[in-house]
């Protein structure tokens, strides 16, 4: 079992790459779903959706890698 998993530059990297869609996404939808603009809607819910899938990709990708 490795001592770390990621080094911590990088993996700090990874993480915030997942978070920063997900913040982003909900301030643009949030907006759009009380102004009413379809446009921030979509790209609001674009970008949660890309921020909650690149952690569980990743997550997948390391439970994957320990299999036989």
């Amino acid at each position: 079992m490795p001592t770390y998993a990621c080094e911590r530059p990088v993996c700090l990297a990874k993480k915030l790459g997942g978070l920063l869609p997900l913040v982003l996404g909900i301030q643009l939808a949030a907006p759009g779903l009380d102004g009413g603009s379809a446009w921030l809607i979509v790209v609001g819910v674009l970008l949660t959706a890309s921020g909650l899938a690149l952690p569980v990709v990743e997550i997948i990708r390391r439970n994957r890698d320990g299999l036989p």
